[in-house]
């Protein structure tokens, strides 16, 4: 199955911010991060789904697979792609990231 580029078409809805965090509602069908390339935050990334599935590659080839009520803490400055999110149902997350 091809996924979609993150760009194309995810919904992301901010919840709540406050000094130094913020609370996002993503919603996936089929994105994925465009192949060759990584995310890398400055700050620690809290993720949990709370429907459907999605998959995290590391740098070093471990993944985790996420179902509804999975969570994973992404620490800061660690090389990561989205390589699944589910279409049917949609992968709904939920991103607690810090900011400067």
């Amino acid at each position: 199955m091809r996924g979609i580029d993150l760009s194309e078409g995810e919904s992301v809805q901010e919840l709540f911010s406050g000094k130094g965090f913020r609370l996002e509602r993503v919603v996936s069908k089929g994105h994925v991060t465009p192949k060759g390339q990584w995310c890398q935050e400055p700050f620690d990334k809290w993720v949990a789904v709370i429907e459907g599935q999605g998959e995290i590659m590391y740098e070093d080839m471990s993944v985790d697979l996420l179902c509804r009520g999975d969570y994973v803490l992404i620490p800061a400055h660690t090389r990561h792609r989205v390589t699944m999110t589910s279409q049917s149902p949609e992968c709904v997350w939920l991103s607690l990231t810090g900011r400067g």
